[in-house]
């Protein structure tokens, strides 16, 4: 059997702040590094579980692909609204959804960025302002929000 050590790595999760000592973790006689965070099929994972960094790495992706879709529906695009949310259900928000009944477990400040993001982009698509509730879009456009969706998976 070949394992690549390399790009082995070894993490504690826990919940304390208590900074302990770990002993050396060898495998095939080549030492293991001790990491804090790990990136396991696409989902980065910390040793307290919180998911902060793998939210933030959402949030800059997302909107990358959100910049990507912006001339199909933008405020300028002659798209109808329901090909604009089809466009959102069906390529944007499967990227923010991967993985979440597993980080739906983070703390609610966590996800709760998670949340806005489709608010704001709902916002664009339907070409709202920005001060209007975002409850009001959500059913417009048949939206639910990431902790039902969590749920309903």
């Amino acid at each position: 059997m070949a394992v690549n050590t390399d790009k082995s790595q070894a993490i504690i999760l826990r919940k304390d702040h208590s900074n302990i000592t770990h002993n050396t973790l060898q495998f095939f006689d080549e030492e293991i590094k001790w990491v804090t965070e790990v990136k396991y099929l696409k989902l980065m994972i910390d040793n307290k579980l919180t998911f902060r960094q793998h939210i933030q790495y959402l949030k800059e992706k997302f909107w990358s692909k959100i910049n990507m879709c912006l001339p199909l529906i933008g405020k300028y695009s002659k798209l109808s609204l329901y090909i604009k949310v089809l466009i959102f259900k069906l390529i944007l928000r499967p990227f923010l959804m991967y993985a979440a009944p597993i980080w739906d477990q983070a703390v609610p400040t966590n996800k709760k960025k998670t949340q806005v993001i489709p608010n704001k982009l709902l916002r664009i698509i339907t070409n709202a302002p920005w001060y209007s509730p975002s409850k009001k879009y959500q059913k417009a456009a048949l939206y639910s929000n990431t902790n039902y969706r969590a749920i309903k998976l």
